[in-house]
Protein backbone atom coordinates (compact mmCIF):
# COMPACT_ATOMS: atom_id res chain seq x y z
CA UNK A 1 0.00 0.00 0.00
CA UNK A 2 1.37 3.41 -0.93
CA UNK A 3 0.65 6.67 1.31
CA UNK A 4 -2.36 8.49 -0.20
CA UNK A 5 -2.48 7.08 -3.41
CA UNK A 6 -4.72 3.37 -3.71
CA UNK A 7 -3.73 2.65 -7.55
CA UNK A 8 -0.75 0.88 -6.14
CA UNK A 9 2.00 3.10 -8.32
CA UNK A 10 4.08 5.76 -6.42
CA UNK A 11 4.59 8.96 -8.00
CA UNK A 12 8.36 9.86 -8.78
CA UNK A 13 10.75 11.59 -7.04
CA UNK A 14 13.40 13.81 -8.35
CA UNK A 15 17.14 15.10 -6.63
CA UNK A 16 18.95 18.22 -7.41
CA UNK A 17 21.43 20.21 -5.22
CA UNK A 18 20.88 24.11 -4.39
CA UNK A 19 23.44 25.85 -6.76
CA UNK A 20 25.69 22.39 -6.35
CA UNK A 21 26.53 23.29 -9.98
CA UNK A 22 30.11 22.99 -11.25
CA UNK A 23 31.05 25.62 -14.31
CA UNK A 24 34.80 25.33 -15.46
CA UNK A 25 36.20 27.46 -18.30
CA UNK A 26 38.82 26.24 -20.49
CA UNK A 27 41.59 28.70 -22.95
CA UNK A 28 44.59 28.56 -24.66
CA UNK A 29 45.69 31.49 -23.25
CA UNK A 30 45.64 30.35 -19.62
CA UNK A 31 48.21 28.10 -19.79
CA UNK A 32 50.58 28.60 -17.19
CA UNK A 33 49.18 31.68 -15.84
CA UNK A 34 46.55 29.41 -13.22
CA UNK A 35 47.44 28.34 -9.50
CA UNK A 36 46.46 24.82 -8.18
CA UNK A 37 43.52 24.94 -5.97
CA UNK A 38 41.20 27.45 -4.60
CA UNK A 39 44.04 28.52 -2.24
CA UNK A 40 45.14 32.51 -3.11
CA UNK A 41 48.86 32.58 -3.78
CA UNK A 42 49.26 28.85 -4.38
CA UNK A 43 52.33 28.63 -7.29
CA UNK A 44 51.43 28.47 -10.79
CA UNK A 45 51.25 25.46 -12.74
CA UNK A 46 52.20 25.21 -16.28
CA UNK A 47 50.11 23.02 -17.95
CA UNK A 48 46.66 24.38 -16.17
CA UNK A 49 44.42 26.07 -18.60
CA UNK A 50 40.84 25.43 -16.65
CA UNK A 51 39.75 27.13 -14.13
CA UNK A 52 36.61 26.36 -11.93
CA UNK A 53 34.74 29.61 -11.88
CA UNK A 54 31.76 28.14 -9.62
CA UNK A 55 33.61 29.72 -7.17
CA UNK A 56 32.91 33.58 -8.53
CA UNK A 57 29.21 33.07 -9.51
CA UNK A 58 26.16 34.77 -7.19
CA UNK A 59 24.11 31.87 -5.72
CA UNK A 60 21.42 33.95 -4.63
CA UNK A 61 20.68 35.12 -8.12
CA UNK A 62 19.67 33.59 -11.96
CA UNK A 63 23.63 33.06 -11.88
CA UNK A 64 23.92 31.65 -15.93
CA UNK A 65 21.27 31.98 -18.80
CA UNK A 66 22.12 30.98 -22.17
CA UNK A 67 20.08 32.04 -24.46
CA UNK A 68 20.46 31.60 -28.96
CA UNK A 69 21.70 33.98 -31.28
CA UNK A 70 18.85 34.08 -33.57
CA UNK A 71 15.67 32.02 -33.83
CA UNK A 72 15.84 28.72 -35.29
CA UNK A 73 12.38 29.18 -37.58
CA UNK A 74 11.25 32.16 -39.84
CA UNK A 75 8.13 32.33 -41.59
CA UNK A 76 7.20 34.25 -44.61
CA UNK A 77 3.53 34.88 -45.36
CA UNK A 78 1.92 35.12 -48.67
CA UNK A 79 -0.73 37.00 -49.79
CA UNK A 80 -3.00 34.23 -49.90
CA UNK A 81 -2.64 33.60 -46.04
CA UNK A 82 -0.33 30.58 -46.64
CA UNK A 83 3.23 30.54 -44.81
CA UNK A 84 6.37 29.27 -45.87
CA UNK A 85 8.61 28.32 -42.95
CA UNK A 86 12.87 28.52 -42.74
CA UNK A 87 13.96 26.30 -40.21
CA UNK A 88 17.55 26.54 -39.06
CA UNK A 89 19.77 23.93 -36.77
CA UNK A 90 21.84 27.06 -35.50
CA UNK A 91 23.09 26.29 -31.67
CA UNK A 92 24.96 29.38 -31.04
CA UNK A 93 24.23 32.21 -28.73
CA UNK A 94 24.87 34.16 -25.82
CA UNK A 95 25.47 32.88 -22.13
CA UNK A 96 25.26 36.11 -19.59
CA UNK A 97 26.70 34.79 -15.67
CA UNK A 98 26.50 37.13 -12.76
CA UNK A 99 29.86 37.39 -11.36
CA UNK A 100 31.50 38.91 -7.88
CA UNK A 101 35.07 39.58 -7.95
CA UNK A 102 37.59 37.23 -5.46
CA UNK A 103 41.23 38.20 -6.02
CA UNK A 104 41.07 40.25 -8.74
CA UNK A 105 44.09 38.02 -10.15
CA UNK A 106 44.07 35.97 -13.23
CA UNK A 107 46.39 32.94 -11.30
CA UNK A 108 43.56 32.69 -8.68
CA UNK A 109 40.50 32.20 -11.22
CA UNK A 110 38.83 35.66 -10.83
CA UNK A 111 36.66 35.43 -13.87
CA UNK A 112 36.31 39.32 -13.76
CA UNK A 113 40.07 39.06 -13.96
CA UNK A 114 40.45 36.43 -17.07
CA UNK A 115 37.92 38.11 -19.45
CA UNK A 116 40.12 41.50 -20.07
CA UNK A 117 42.92 39.07 -19.92
CA UNK A 118 41.60 36.89 -22.64
CA UNK A 119 40.19 40.19 -24.43
CA UNK A 120 43.36 41.90 -24.56
CA UNK A 121 45.53 39.40 -25.43
CA UNK A 122 44.13 39.07 -29.12
CA UNK A 123 41.73 36.01 -28.97
CA UNK A 124 42.10 33.91 -32.09
CA UNK A 125 41.23 30.27 -30.83
CA UNK A 126 38.14 30.58 -28.39
CA UNK A 127 37.42 28.98 -25.27
CA UNK A 128 35.24 26.20 -23.80
CA UNK A 129 32.65 26.43 -21.24
CA UNK A 130 31.59 23.42 -19.00
CA UNK A 131 28.08 22.84 -16.70
CA UNK A 132 27.79 19.78 -14.58
CA UNK A 133 24.28 19.70 -12.84
CA UNK A 134 23.90 16.96 -10.78
CA UNK A 135 20.40 15.57 -10.76
CA UNK A 136 19.54 12.21 -10.05
CA UNK A 137 23.24 10.95 -9.05
CA UNK A 138 24.40 11.65 -12.48
CA UNK A 139 26.14 14.45 -13.79
CA UNK A 140 24.38 16.09 -17.30
CA UNK A 141 27.27 17.95 -18.53
CA UNK A 142 27.15 20.55 -21.30
CA UNK A 143 30.18 22.08 -23.26
CA UNK A 144 29.41 25.06 -24.65
CA UNK A 145 32.71 25.30 -27.41
CA UNK A 146 34.18 27.83 -29.22
CA UNK A 147 33.51 30.46 -26.50
CA UNK A 148 34.70 34.13 -26.38
CA UNK A 149 33.95 37.52 -24.36
CA UNK A 150 31.54 39.68 -25.63
CA UNK A 151 30.48 41.86 -22.92
CA UNK A 152 31.53 42.16 -19.38
CA UNK A 153 32.64 45.59 -16.98
CA UNK A 154 36.13 46.79 -16.95
CA UNK A 155 35.21 47.98 -13.21
CA UNK A 156 32.60 47.76 -10.16
CA UNK A 157 32.77 49.36 -7.15
CA UNK A 158 29.98 48.98 -4.57
CA UNK A 159 29.16 50.01 -0.47
CA UNK A 160 28.30 47.92 2.23
CA UNK A 161 27.77 45.08 -0.74
CA UNK A 162 29.13 42.43 -3.54
CA UNK A 163 29.56 43.87 -6.67
CA UNK A 164 28.24 41.99 -9.23
CA UNK A 165 29.53 41.60 -12.73
CA UNK A 166 27.70 40.60 -15.77
CA UNK A 167 29.78 39.08 -18.15
CA UNK A 168 28.44 37.89 -21.46
CA UNK A 169 30.45 35.35 -23.23
CA UNK A 170 29.51 34.14 -27.17
CA UNK A 171 29.36 30.20 -28.10
CA UNK A 172 29.61 28.60 -31.29
CA UNK A 173 27.25 25.50 -30.06
CA UNK A 174 27.05 23.16 -27.63
CA UNK A 175 26.67 19.41 -27.08
CA UNK A 176 25.24 17.45 -23.79
CA UNK A 177 25.84 14.34 -22.02
CA UNK A 178 26.02 11.88 -19.04
CA UNK A 179 28.78 11.27 -16.90
CA UNK A 180 29.63 9.47 -14.62
CA UNK A 181 32.78 8.73 -12.23
CA UNK A 182 34.30 11.62 -11.70
CA UNK A 183 31.85 14.17 -12.47
CA UNK A 184 29.82 13.30 -9.87
CA UNK A 185 31.60 11.13 -6.89
CA UNK A 186 31.26 11.76 -3.57
CA UNK A 187 33.31 11.28 -0.82
CA UNK A 188 31.65 10.08 2.36
CA UNK A 189 33.14 9.95 5.84
CA UNK A 190 30.91 8.27 8.58
CA UNK A 191 31.35 8.57 12.65
CA UNK A 192 32.95 5.11 13.54
CA UNK A 193 34.47 4.04 10.60
CA UNK A 194 37.98 4.19 9.82
CA UNK A 195 37.95 4.23 6.14
CA UNK A 196 36.34 6.39 3.83
CA UNK A 197 34.11 5.73 0.53
CA UNK A 198 34.10 6.70 -2.47
CA UNK A 199 31.78 6.06 -4.90
CA UNK A 200 29.32 7.34 -7.56
CA UNK A 201 25.92 6.56 -5.91
CA UNK A 202 22.28 6.13 -8.42
CA UNK A 203 19.57 6.61 -6.51
CA UNK A 204 16.40 3.29 -5.57
CA UNK A 205 14.78 2.60 -7.77
CA UNK A 206 11.52 3.62 -6.32
CA UNK A 207 12.95 7.06 -5.62
CA UNK A 208 14.42 6.97 -9.78
CA UNK A 209 11.26 5.65 -11.41
CA UNK A 210 8.79 5.48 -9.38
CA UNK A 211 6.84 3.23 -11.14
CA UNK A 212 5.92 -0.31 -8.74
CA UNK A 213 8.71 0.48 -6.09
CA UNK A 214 9.65 -3.22 -6.56
CA UNK A 215 13.27 -2.54 -5.93
CA UNK A 216 14.10 -5.32 -3.36
CA UNK A 217 17.31 -3.74 -3.09
CA UNK A 218 16.55 -0.63 -1.69
CA UNK A 219 17.32 -0.98 2.34
CA UNK A 220 20.56 -2.66 1.65
CA UNK A 221 23.03 -0.37 3.69
CA UNK A 222 27.39 -0.26 1.90
CA UNK A 223 30.11 0.84 4.13
CA UNK A 224 33.50 -0.18 3.93
CA UNK A 225 34.83 0.89 7.52
CA UNK A 226 34.20 -0.68 10.79
CA UNK A 227 30.55 -0.79 12.67
CA UNK A 228 28.64 -1.06 9.55
CA UNK A 229 25.58 -2.97 9.06
CA UNK A 230 25.94 -4.69 5.78
CA UNK A 231 30.01 -4.83 4.49
CA UNK A 232 28.36 -8.32 1.82
CA UNK A 233 26.14 -5.07 -0.10
CA UNK A 234 29.34 -3.26 -0.68
CA UNK A 235 29.25 -3.05 -4.97
CA UNK A 236 25.49 -3.39 -4.67
CA UNK A 237 23.55 -1.39 -7.89
CA UNK A 238 23.31 1.43 -6.03
CA UNK A 239 27.13 2.14 -5.78
CA UNK A 240 30.08 1.95 -7.92
CA UNK A 241 33.44 2.01 -6.19
CA UNK A 242 35.85 4.08 -7.99
CA UNK A 243 39.24 2.34 -8.96
CA UNK A 244 41.24 1.93 -5.98
CA UNK A 245 40.57 4.89 -3.89
CA UNK A 246 37.48 3.10 -2.21
CA UNK A 247 39.69 2.78 1.16
CA UNK A 248 40.87 6.19 1.84
CA UNK A 249 42.35 6.55 5.37
CA UNK A 250 41.02 9.37 7.29
CA UNK A 251 43.86 12.01 8.22
CA UNK A 252 45.64 11.94 11.17
CA UNK A 253 44.15 14.04 13.67
CA UNK A 254 40.69 13.50 12.00
CA UNK A 255 38.24 12.29 15.44
CA UNK A 256 35.88 9.61 13.74
CA UNK A 257 34.42 8.36 17.21
CA UNK A 258 36.39 5.34 16.59
CA UNK A 259 36.52 2.71 19.28
CA UNK A 260 39.78 0.87 19.93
Amino acid sequence: MYANNRSGSAPPSRFRTAGGNVYTFAHPFLTGQLSAGATPGNPVVSSLNEVDISRCLKLNDTFFNASPTQDNAFQEVLVDGSVITVTNHLMAGRATIQVVPTTGLVRDGDLTAIAPFIVSSKDDVGGVLTRKRFVNGVALTRIYYGTSFTNFPHDIDAGNAVPTYTIIIAYAGWVEGIMKGVASDKMLWAVGNAYGLQGNFVPFEINGAGMNGTDTAGLNQFDEGYFDINDAAIGSEHVTPVGETIRTPIPAGFDTGNRP
